[in-house]
């Protein structure tokens, strides 16, 4: 007889008593690592060029792999350790800020030419990306159990809230204060402080055995899985339409800062006003989603996200653009959290890596051409007119993923109402498993 399931343990013993902490923290590390080298290069390749197009080629560079190489490291995650290859890819991205730092000692960034160094270390951060990203969503289902996991993947955003309220901020006043070079340097420490971590939670984590793999291995097995489940390809189309919102609060931020008439430590503030919304996005999120509940998350989040760019694009007083950008922030967490639980909860464990990799390509490979066509739109017509477009965009996505329609696309596919108890299909840890597992 099936034993009753437990019940869910608090975000707070999840954070402390499991290891979904120990990886929080790590992340912490990896992503703040990562904001603070984006904003350090958007500002070097802005003061050397004057060109919001080739700080958007910057994002571009670091977004593009995951076009190409995401599908197959999802494949690679479905049939082999997801840990090490979460470690493999971290190291990947890592060589990026290593790159730039070797540059910087050896070169100097004094020319406009210097501008491709920080673009080519884009491209390695982006492939460690690549690598790690679907093995890290693939890993966390195992390490938490069934009616565990929203607020498990709420604890795992939590990393990039952080590191958005604090990391450009630090990247900026890094660069401000110590220059490029030790700014870049400062990345790569906190990278190996994420590498660190994995090799301890490897050493220290039992995971549950995976059953074995009989169907179909191949890539487009989750091609063929997304023509069965239309709630999955709503949600994916929500989860593009956040990176096409977030993109702006990298790639137009020092244009932004600049038609403010502000100096470059506003870009700084600018994005960190992001990640600050995010965190009281974070600190409400449980109650505004049993509220709301999860399928109109979502596209509330969005027409969040939009509204704030909006009010950015049109506004000329400093500290309600920030608001706005706060606002924006806001909504990030709260369709983050909506669209990916959604599809975590249905998707079954043998195509998890390889779903959780056209979630990534939707979240992050919408990004190179959104970067280089903003950016286009800002040097041809101004940075308002770029925020507009976003805005536009982001608000047609939250009317495409309107409540409604995720919970009519659920009812037709008979997946399970995630605002009731999840089913995720893994092998649930007992007490003696949690007791291993603790970080």
């Amino acid at each position: 007889m099936h034993e009753p399931e437990r019940p869910p343990r608090s975000r707070a013993q999840l954070l402390w008593r499991s290891p979904v902490g120990a990886l929080a923290l790590g992340k912490i590390f990896s992503t703040l690592a990562v904001w603070t080298t984006n904003i350090a290069a958007a500002i070097l390749v802005y003061d050397l060029t004057g060109s919001a197009l080739l700080v958007g080629l910057v994002s571009a560079a670091q977004f593009l792999p995951q076009l190409v190489l995401t599908p197959f490291s999802g494949a690679l995650a479905d049939r082999s350790d997801r840990l090490l290859q979460v470690i493999v890819g971290t190291a990947v991205t890592a060589m990026g800020s290593v790159l730039l730092v070797t540059w910087g000692l050896t070169i100097g960034f004094t020319r406009t030419a210097d501008a491709g160094a920080a673009i080519a270390a884009a491209g390695l951060v982006g492939t460690g990306f690549s690598i790690a990203g679907p093995a890290t969503s693939s890993l966390l289902p195992s390490l938490v159990r069934r009616n565990e996991l929203a607020d498990a993947i709420a604890l795992s955003s939590l990393p990039i809230i952080i590191a958005r309220a604090i990391g450009p901020a630090i990247g900026a006043l890094s660069f401000l204060t110590f220059g490029a070079t030790a700014t870049f340097a400062l990345a790569s420490l906190l990278h190996l402080g994420f590498i660190a971590t994995l090799l301890v939670l490897r050493y220290r984590v039992s995971l549950p055995e995976r059953a074995a793999q009989t169907g179909d291995r191949r890539i487009r097995a989750g091609l063929a899985y997304l023509r069965s489940s239309p709630r999955t390809i709503l949600t994916l189309i929500g989860v593009g339409t956040i990176g096409i919102g977030v993109d702006p609060v990298t790639t137009l931020m020092p244009a932004l800062a600049a038609a403010l008439t502000q100096p470059s430590q506003f870009v700084g503030s600018l994005a960190s006003s992001f990640g600050v919304g995010a965190t009281i996005g974070f600190l409400v999120l449980s109650r505004v989603r049993l509220e709301v509940g999860i399928d109109r998350l979502g596209s509330i989040g969005l027409a969040m996200m939009g509204g704030g760019l909006a009010v950015a694009a049109v506004s000329g007083i400093p500290r309600l653009t920030l608001l706005a950008v706060a606002v924006s922030g806001g909504g990030m967490t709260f369709s983050l959290n909506s669209f990916t639980t959604l599809v975590q909860t249905q998707v079954p464990d043998a195509l998890r890596g390889r779903v959780m990799a056209l979630w990534a390509m939707a979240f992050l490979g919408t990004r190179p051409l959104t970067s280089t066509t903003t950016g286009w739109i800002t040097d041809l017509t101004s940075v308002r007119v770029a925020l507009a477009t976003s805005a536009t965009l982001v608000l047609i996505g939250a009317f495409a993923t309107r409540g409604s329609r995720l919970a009519a696309a659920r009812v037709a596919s008979g997946a399970p109402d995630p605002d009731a108890t999840p089913d995720v299909q893994h092998e649930e840890p007992d007490d003696a498993a949690d007791d291993e597992r603790r970080s």
